[in-house]
Parts: C-alpha cells; sequence; structure tokens
C-alpha cells in the first residue's frame, strides 16, 4: 500500500490563498482612497479596472478547485491497481 500523496496543487493552492488576500487589502485600501479621490479619472479607473477584478479572481478560484479535483481523481485512479 502505498503512503498517501500529498495535494497536487498545494503551491498553487497556497498562491490562490495569498492572491484572496491581497485582494481583500487591496479592497479595504480602496475604500479609504475612493473616499478622497473625487473625480472622473477615478470613477473610470474604478469602472475599467476594479470592478472586474473580484468576478475574475472569482472564476479563476473556481477554476483552481474544479483543477485540483480532477487531479485528486486522477491520482487516485493511477494510485488503483484495480482500475483498470
Amino acid at each position: 500500500m502505498s503512503k498517501p500523496a500529498p495535494p497536487p496543487l498545494g503551491h498553487l493552492m497556497d498562491c490562490e490563498n495569498r492572491l484572496q488576500r491581497q485582494f481583500a487589502d487591496l479592497s479595504r485600501a480602496w475604500v479609504e482612497v475612493k473616499g478622497e479621490w473625487f473625480d472622473s479619472q477615478r470613477t473610470r479607473f474604478e469602472q475599467e479596472r476594479l470592478s472586474t477584478l473580484g468576478p475574475a479572481l472569482s472564476r479563476l478560484v473556481a477554476a483552481l478547485h474544479d483543477f485540483n479535483e480532477v487531479a485528486l481523481k486522477a491520482m487516485r485512479d493511477l494510485d488503483d491497481p484495480d482500475r483498470y
């Protein structure tokens, strides 16, 4: 019997967690800046740049979780000698 394998995407999942924390930090900082920046550039920056970050991050996280599940299933299947 083989020993359990480490999560195949452990480092990638660590990066995902760091990215989520950094996005939360950015969001908090933006709330502070937004309260003091009152021109059309701020509005354009918020609409064109920041408004897409949250949804894109959510899609990335979902894709990473799906990929991790597929990788884990593949590892289990390859470890099962009775599978084929």
